[in-house]
């Protein structure tokens, strides 16, 4: 088997060419704000739109070159607010964008960890933020945006998960991890104190979504709380929690809103389905949806942004094989044009088109799986790529490891296995306490039902797997029901009691959660599943040459759990090889890196091939 192209040419290609994405329409629409890349960094764009949707480059902001933006929102139709990743240590930071003063901030000033938390709409000079302190305590401030002046509002308590605020910045509710959940606690301003309204249990999910400033007003929220599916629901805490659903036809989870309209009502719904489906609310919003949808003629259609006043548009549309393009629309005058690519490098007709299909596991719960193989004459060998999380999901549309693998010869199974997100909770109930056995059993049924296709060569099999992923390959390697050729794992755990016993200080408030969905190390029943559950203590097992890459500044996990499995298995005289990324964390975000580990696991993929066909 030979590659189409050089592994570096290709890594090039797909990870570290220029892209331009993440459209954001200024609210008077007549500002347009975009990332942009070059092989080194990411900038903000800023552009001047002309009543013909011609767009005039006013501004360019490069960042560092160890940030990664996240986000970037309008504030006003002057300000921007920027949130980025640093790279290696991965704490989010903010910076400030004005048009009027032509000035990039750094909002974080001195502080490690800087967040967005709300963006008090109604106040153009101040948002509220996550900081942590000298004292490395969370809390929120205040923050001018004018002087930089920051006011500690409130110390979040160790147990806070997560809070929420209203537009007008008053805190609504707070989540706190307990024993049975967790607890959603509403403030009771007057005596100084929260009161438990509910409880949200760990195998479930509940986000608020405040389209008013009263508290004592009901409230939007995603959640599944009382059901299986992740559905939108009306809820009032003025006693007891209750919940009145908000019905629609689809029965898969959904993934978010699409927004809020003036009159403070959820636009419309967007749900986990295949390919991505939209529920409107307003018939004119659905109606303005379907026919633009029809002009960019591509399955996925995502709106992404609109004016205050409803006239201009930003449309996105992406397929199996067609990177996101990105559209600008002006109502008034029914005109659509192209913004830019995310790949504009790429000839859709020559990447692979993405099957997707399910398959029932040994219990008979359907396994959504998603297999993408190029256009060739002979079978190809098959990648298993298992997603990261677990509570992710995999889904149909456009994947730049996936086409990666596939432009050098490669087909790639993906599959979403019991605890993915996005087919209800009872899909996650099904996989506690399972990561070890019946998440893998889903895996393999999937996996044994790929290789009975006729374009598959079910005699070269290969892992390739990140975090969770990188988990689920070695737990296959192990369990040896299908043999594999070889494989590479990034950022992977391989000794679960390590991981649950030591995470990092932002993750600790929801470490309870991870004891009632895995294991609980506590107690000597839980230490001993977790013990058959760590591939490290397995790794004996493991029969075919195996790659490991590891971040050393991972802090979910850390590069020791890569060390140690390496040491161990090189002690045993198994072939595997250890490659650690100085400059990066549990998530490889810079280009150059993401290229480098990605050539350096193609090339490892491709060796037994290469040296069979010489």
């Amino acid at each position: 088997m030979k590659a189409t192209v050089s592994s570096w040419d290709s890594a090039t290609t797909f990870f570290c060419t220029p892209l331009e994405t993440m459209f954001r329409l200024s609210p008077n629409g007549q500002w347009l704000s975009y990332l942009h890349t070059d092989p080194d960094r990411h900038h903000i764009g800023l552009s001047r739109i002309d009543e013909h949707l011609n767009l005039e480059p006013q501004y360019d902001y490069p960042l560092r070159d160890d940030e990664y933006v996240l986000d970037v929102v309008w504030k006003t139709d002057e300000i921007l607010i920027v949130t980025t990743m640093v790279c290696g240590a991965q704490h989010k930071q903010l910076h400030m964008i004005d048009i009027t003063a032509n000035r990039f901030t750094d909002l974080s000033g001195e502080l490690a960890i800087c967040e967005l938390a709300c963006m008090l709409p109604a106040r153009p000079d101040e948002i509220l933020t996550y900081d942590e302190d000298e004292q490395g305590l969370r809390v929120v401030s205040h923050l001018n945006l004018r002087t930089q002046e920051r006011v500690t509002l409130l110390i979040c308590q160790p147990d806070d998960t997560q809070l929420f605020f209203d537009w007008a910045g008053q805190l609504r509710l707070v989540l706190s991890a307990s024993d049975s959940g967790y607890q959603i606690k509403k403030p009771i301003p007057q005596e100084g104190r929260f009161e438990v309204v509910g409880i949200c249990p760990y195998d479930a999910s509940f986000t608020p979504i405040f389209t008013d400033v009263d508290p004592d007003h009901d409230f939007f929220a995603l959640t599944n709380i009382e059901r299986d599916s992740l559905s939108l629901a009306r809820v009032n805490i003025a006693q007891a929690m209750t919940i009145h659903w908000i019905e629609t036809d689809a029965d898969k989870d959904m993934t978010g809103i699409t927004g809020v309209d003036p009159n403070g009502d959820i636009e419309g719904v967007v749900f986990a389905t295949t390919p991505q489906q939209y529920h409107f609310f307003n018939a004119d919003t659905d109606r303005l949806y379907q026919r633009i949808k029809a002009r960019i003629g591509l399955p996925l259609c995502t709106m992404l942004a609109k004016s205050a006043d409803g006239e201009r548009f930003v449309f996105a549309g992406a397929s199996d094989v067609q990177p996101e393009i990105s559209y600008l629309y002006d109502a008034t005058v029914d005109l659509l044009v192209v913004l830019g690519s995310a790949f504009p490098q790429l000839d859709p007709t020559t990447l692979a088109t993405t099957q997707f299909y399910t398959v029932p596991s040994f219990d008979g719960l359907r396994i959504e799986c998603y297999l993408t193989i190029p256009e060739v004459q002979t079978p190809r060998p098959l990648i298993l790529f298992p997603h990261a999380g677990p509570w992710g999901h995999d889904r149909w549309g456009f994947n730049a490891i996936v086409q990666y693998f596939c432009a050098a010869g490669f087909a790639v199974l993906q599959m979403n296995f019991r605890g993915s997100t996005g087919s209800g909770r009872q899909f996650i109930q099904a996989s506690i306490g399972h990561w070890e056995d019946d998440v893998q059993t889903d895996i393999e049924i999937a996996l044994k039902h790929a290789l009975q296709h006729d374009a598959i060569d079910s005699q070269h099999i290969h892992g390739f797997g990140i975090s969770f992923g990188g988990y689920s390959v070695l737990m296959q390697l192990i369990r040896h029901a299908i043999p594999f050729t070889n494989a590479v794992i990034i950022n992977a755990p391989s000794d679960m009691a390590y991981l649950l016993e030591n995470m990092p200080k932002d993750w600790q408030p929801i470490q309870e959660a991870f004891y009632h969905l895995v294991h609980d190390p506590r107690i000597p029943t839980g230490q001993q599943a977790l013990q058959q559950a760590s591939p490290l203590h397995h790794c004996h097992r493991i029969h075919c040459p195996l790659m490991i890459v590891h971040s050393r500044q991972d802090r979910i996990v850390p590069v020791g759990q890569s060390e140690t499995l390496a040491a161990t298995m090189q002690a045993q005289n198994q072939s595997v090889t250890l490659h650690v990324i100085d400059d990066e964390g549990h998530e490889i975000l810079k280009p150059q890196s993401l290229r480098r580990v990605m050539q350096q696991s193609l090339d490892f993929l491709l060796q037994p091939l290469l040296i069979q066909n010489s």
